[in-house]
Order: structure tokens, then C-alpha cells, then sequence
């Protein structure tokens, strides 16, 4: 009796991690391809789906999905109780909580080094072309110095993580500060099925927001958002897009993931208090400035559990990376092909949108329309 309880006790899950990674990005993919398609070509669907837009699909889409992820990480031992302890966690132990948490300290500081050396390269470039060599002045942008600023940040961010990961990184323990070969494509997959789930939170917080203040939200809320796109065809903008979409997704998860959420993890022992403490740091810490309105916090909080389980489970300090970068990839994507860069006369002011939105500099994801 007691064998046979012990084997009951060790089965496998029904749904092993990377399956059901593989069954809820399909399952994504599938419904996104049916509601995006050619509406026009449906003729069973009627007139009003025909006038839907491919943002209301896309609302529709996550509103189905959502669900369907939460069930499929359920049954892959995701989400469940115990999770992380079944799957084994990350060994941290090699250095005590303050020397991670240093890792953070010197990450950000080198940020504000990099962001303040490079606000005076424009400055430097004048100066030096009017000396009379053979360097002209810079042309006017109004994108120009943001985007200056925010690759001096990048670069000289990247760099101190870069050497403190390669500092604190212990061949003979797995703390995740190895970076994986396969890492890049895992996380590119767990963005795509934790997307619906980041976005239906979007769209449940925006509603409750509108719902206790009578206050309409902007379709994009973010000061970088909207810049970019206005400025579609400056070319300082793609500097802007490069650093959000890279840049702040490796100073980011270098922060929050690979020595916050380290730091945590060494200090408490548990995987899923580390998870969630970080998750709410990574979420607050983007209203310092009001960068990010409070309606967008719950976002913040939702993307950042989902970074952080996936770290925890694949112990790559790729995935969350990638996670990261393709999150900010699509927003930016939604706000150029979704919004015309001014509004045209004719739109109606009543029409569903597409709420997009990204955090600084990794941006908050979107939020899906509702029929005004």
C-alpha cells in the first residue's frame, strides 16, 4: 500500500512545462490568426462583425485566450501551489542578499552616468563643427535628445550589468545568470501566451478605473508612445524604438529579475514571495515621474509575475530578456499600425481602440478596446 501511494505521489504532471508552453502559444496563435483575418470575407458573422476592427478582434481574441492560458499553466504545474519547489528552485546561495541587491544599485547608477554623459553629445558635435572641419551641424529633431539620453542610458547600463552578472556568476551553482542558447526563442513563446493574460489585467483595470473616476483614458498614455508616434519618420525615433525594445528590456530584467528578484529569493527562501515582491516593485517604481498612470499598475504587476515565474522556471537570464524585448516589440508595433500618427477628420470620436501602451522604458502592455 505504501508503494503504491509513493508511486501515486511521484506521478508526472498531465501537462509537462514545455508542453504546455507549446500547446498555449498555439492556442494563441490560433485565435489571434481567426479574429484578425478577413472579416469582410465572413459573411455567416453578419454586418456588425463585419465593422468590427482588427482591434476589436483582438479584444475579442484575448478575451478568449485569457482563460485558456491560466488553464493550460495550471495543468503544466505552472501556477500551481508548490510549483517552484517541484520543479526545483534556483541555487542563490553563493552570495548573501545585499551582494545581489549591489548588482541592482550599480546597474541604475550607471544608467544616470550614461544618460547624463550622453544629454552632451549634441553640445559636443556643434562645437566641434564649428570649428570649420568637416562635421555639420546637427540637424533640428524633436526626437533627438530623448533619444541620445536614453541610449547613453542603455549602453552604459548594459555594460555594468553585463560585468556584475559575469562577477557574480559561480560555475558550480544555477543562480540563472547564464545566458542560454535556447533562451531567446523560450521566451519569445512565453511573452506570446502571457500576453492575453498582461492584457485582459490592462483592460479590467482601465474599466475599474473609468468606472470609480467617470474619467476617460487616453489611447496612448505614454509620453515615449506618443512621441514615437508622431515622429515616424525621424530618424532619432528608431533610436528611441532600438533602446526601448532592447535596451530597457536587458537593464530591466537585469534590475528586477536577475538581482532584485535574486536578492529576494536569498533573503526569504520562497520563489513565489520573491515573484510577487518584485512584480510589485517592477510596477511601482514606473510612477516615479508619473510616467505611468495608476490605472496601468495592475498591468505592470500582472507582466511582471509573468517574467518572474518564467525566470524562476527556466532559469535563463534569456527569457525573461526576450520576454521582455518581444513585449515591448509589440506594443510599439501596435501604436504604428493601429494609430494613423494624426487623426483624421472622419474618425469617430465613439470608436473602439486599442489601448497600447508601454512602461519606461519598457513599456505597459495594451489595453483592449470597449464599445463606447
Amino acid at each position: 500500500m505504501t508503494s503504491v501511494a509513493l508511486v501515486h505521489q511521484q506521478r508526472p504532471p498531465l501537462i509537462t512545462p514545455r508542453t504546455g508552453l507549446a500547446a498555449g502559444a498555439l492556442a494563441c496563435l490560433l485565435i489571434a490568426q481567426t479574429a484578425i483575418g478577413q472579416v469582410q470575407a465572413a459573411p455567416p458573422l453578419g454586418e456588425s462583425a463585419r465593422a468590427l476592427t482588427p482591434a476589436d478582434w483582438l479584444a475579442i481574441s484575448i478575451r478568449i485566450a485569457a482563460p485558456l492560458v491560466l488553464v493550460i499553466l495550471f495543468l503544466a504545474d505552472f501556477i500551481r501551489p508548490g510549483s517552484f519547489r517541484r520543479a526545483g528552485k534556483r541555487d542563490v546561495v553563493a552570495y548573501q542578499w545585499p551582494v545581489w541587491l549591489f548588482g541592482a544599485f550599480v546597474v541604475v547608477s550607471a544608467q544616470i552616468f550614461g544618460a547624463q554623459a550622453f544629454s552632451h553629445v549634441t553640445s559636443l558635435w556643434d562645437w566641434l563643427a564649428s570649428l570649420g572641419g568637416p562635421l555639420q551641424p546637427l540637424a533640428d529633431s524633436d526626437t533627438r535628445e530623448q533619444a541620445l539620453t536614453q541610449l547613453g542610458s542603455a549602453l552604459f547600463g548594459a555594460f555594468a550589468g553585463a560585468v556584475m552578472v559575469f562577477l557574480l556568476n559561480k560555475r558550480e551553482h544555477d543562480e540563472g545568470m547564464r545566458f542560454g542558447v535556447g533562451d531567446v526563442p523560450l521566451g519569445l513563446v512565453a511573452i506570446i501566451i502571457a500576453f492575453p493574460v498582461v492584457a485582459a489585467a490592462g483592460e479590467a483595470s482601465r474599466l475599474a478605473f473609468q468606472y470609480l473616476t467617470n474619467e476617460e483614458v487616453a489611447n496612448i498614455a505614454h509620453p515615449t508612445l506618443e512621441l514615437i508616434r508622431q515622429n515616424t519618420s525621424d530618424p532619432w525615433t528608431w533610436v528611441i524604438i532600438i533602446t526601448a525594445i532592447l535596451g530597457a528590456a536587458i537593464i530591466e530584467e537585469l534590475i528586477f529579475r536577475a538581482f532584485v528578484q535574486t536578492s529576494l529569493l536569498r533573503m526569504t527562501g520562497s520563489a513565489w514571495l520573491a515573484v510577487i515582491l518584485t512584480a510589485a516593485a517592477f510596477a511601482l517604481v514606473h510612477r516615479v515621474g508619473d510616467t505611468v498612470p495608476w490605472h496601468q499598475i495592475p498591468t505592470l504587476f500582472v507582466l511582471g509575475l509573468a517574467i518572474g515565474v518564467a525566470y524562476e522556471r527556466f532559469k535563463g537570464l534569456g527569457v525573461p530578456i526576450a520576454m521582455h524585448a518581444g513585449f515591448n516589440a509589440a506594443n510599439i508595433a501596435l501604436v504604428l499600425f493601429l494609430f494613423d500618427p494624426a487623426p483624421t477628420p472622419q474618425q469617430d470620436p465613439g470608436q473602439s481602440q486599442f489601448q497600447s501602451q508601454f512602461d519606461d522604458p519598457a513599456q505597459p502592455p495594451p489595453a483592449p478596446p470597449t464599445r463606447r
